[in-house]
């Protein structure tokens, strides 16, 4: 009977224990991550993608005209990756409990090259990508999330050279490309109000372009017309103010 009554002890004791944790638990402050908060500020940059480009030769299924690369690196600067990915900034707006977010994102990118000298050159590089994001488990620090985007990007390159008898050669390569993609992640919130963004981002793109081409007093031009399709996945990081 002893026995049966000291099980009996055990049994209720761990019971009541389990009650008080759970009554702990549910009095316990949840996370606010972003609720409450209407706006949303961001910063992010593709850190590592893989870029397939197929180029619109006269013959479609030729390898010289597919290209296929991989890069790492903050803001992907490199030019097998500038096209699509550099270091952004982007602002949006939140509603319904702040799991619905419609914002755009905006990137630029300027170079200079042999500035000063006979032989130089200027590319110019800006990106505008207007995106809608849902984000699952509120009031948890953890928040996954799934996006879609469209956008519009281009460019204009300027080059300048001197063939050392006083003629100049100016080339300026115009560039613009439709883009769309979906991507999702997570927003990791250490501190309410405040997130670390990590996602994965699919896009695609088609690239027209145009050119002009001046010698001396003799122009030639091209009209727009469709220089390649690019496939790009990439990993993306970032971090948020929720305000």
């Amino acid at each position: 009977m002893l026995r049966i009554q000291t099980v009996l002890a055990t049994c209720l004791g761990a019971s009541l224990l389990s009650l008080a944790m759970a009554g702990e638990a549910d009095a316990a402050p949840k996370a606010k991550g972003a609720y409450g908060k209407r706006f949303r500020l961001h910063i992010d940059t593709d850190f590592f993608g893989f870029t397939h480009l197929n180029r619109d030769g006269d013959n479609g299924s030729d390898d010289a005209d597919r290209d296929n690369n991989i890069g790492f690196g903050i803001g992907r600067l490199t030019l097998s990756d500038s096209t699509l990915n550099s270091l952004g900034v982007g602002f949006g707006y939140a509603f319904l409990d702040s799991r619905a977010i419609v914002g755009a994102r905006f990137s630029l990118v300027v170079d200079g090259s042999n500035l000063g000298e006979d032989n130089k050159g200027t590319n110019f590089r800006s990106q505008f990508a207007p995106y809608f994001q849902w984000m699952f488990l509120p009031g948890r620090w953890v928040r996954p999330y799934v996006e879609g985007r469209i956008g519009i990007g281009g460019g204009v390159t300027t080059t300048v050279e001197q063939d050392g008898m006083a003629v100049e050669t100016r080339r300026v390569d115009n560039s613009m490309y439709p883009f769309g993609g979906v991507g999702g992640g997570v927003h990791l919130f250490p501190v309410d109000y405040f997130s670390v963004d990590l996602g994965l981002n699919l896009t695609m793109a088609g690239v027209y372009g145009k050119s002009k081409v001046t010698i001396g007093d003799t122009t030639e031009k091209e009209d727009w017309d469709n220089q390649a399709f690019i496939f790009n996945l990439a990993a993306m990081a970032g971090v948020s103010t929720w305000f």
